[in-house]
């Protein structure tokens, strides 16, 4: 009964403690809407990450590499769930000239991210030490010489929304509990800022595929269900913020 107990603390510990969530802030178009079918590919730049949007403990060449890491591991996770919702995807550089045969581009950066705590994230939870990453993205149409923006999304959320270990502590429990709390630390070691952006992807590509599927160039019943904050409301606005490089930040060549 007690290995029981032990067993069952163990895994809530390590599941708790590394709870996430992403949602859709916003999801907009522009009066052009691309024509169909659905291109043939679509195309994707790492994100730009600005300095100032950053509350990270890294400084120099380490924070760059950061930076670089964060943007290529969004680019690939909208890459891998693009391709297997939608359609073709390639990771293209900053620098990256658009075909004139058309297809969609992807560009964006992050607008927040804040790498918190792992420790008070396993420990107290609710929200102590946790992460945050916001991103816009927008959407673009390459059928003519300089890509037409048509959708906006805009994304926002965190891990630790749930309880940390102290708050599953069972006081007669106390010596197994805090070993679960050394073993929850180890368990979250796939959560945060990774997971946070992975989650990001699938909410990006959950809004274009509800896009696609609502300009019928879809199946209805294909398209993926965004998560957001109430309704999701593609309303047409006219401009989109483009998403422009600001000096503080450092693309990838």
């Amino acid at each position: 009964m007690i290995c029981r107990t032990f067993g069952g603390l163990v895994l809530s510990l390590a599941i708790l403690s590394g709870c996430a969530s992403v949602s859709v802030r916003s999801a907009e178009k522009t009066h052009h809407q691309p024509a169909p079918p659905l291109p043939a590919k679509i195309y994707i730049k790492p994100f730009i990450i600005p300095e100032e949007n950053l509350r990270v403990d890294r400084s120099g060449e380490v924070l760059v590499k950061f930076q670089t890491d964060l943007a290529d591991r969004l680019a690939e996770q909208l890459k891998q769930r693009l391709e297997r919702h939608l359609m073709s995807a390639e990771v293209v550089p900053r620098n990256f000239v658009p075909p004139k045969n058309g297809g969609w581009l992807i560009d964006g950066q992050f607008d927040r991210v804040e790498q918190g705590s792992r420790a008070l994230r396993v420990v107290l939870g609710f929200g102590s030490g946790g992460t945050k990453v916001d991103t816009t993205s927008v959407i673009y149409d390459l059928v003519q010489k300089s890509p037409v923006p048509f959708l906006r999304v805009q994304t926002t959320g965190g891990s630790n929304a749930m309880p940390g270990a102290v708050a599953n502590v069972n006081p007669i429990m106390l010596l197994p509990s805090l070993v679960g709390v050394a073993l929850g630390a180890a368990g979250s070691a796939n959560t945060g800022l990774g997971f946070d952006v992975n989650r990001t992807a699938r909410e990006i590509v959950a809004v274009l595929s509800k896009y696609a599927a609502e300009q019928k160039l879809i199946p209805e019943k294909e398209a993926m269900e965004p998560k957001g904050l109430g309704e999701v409301n593609l309303r047409v606005i006219d401009p989109v913020r483009p998403a422009n490089t600001p000096a503080s930040s450092k693309p990838k060549p």
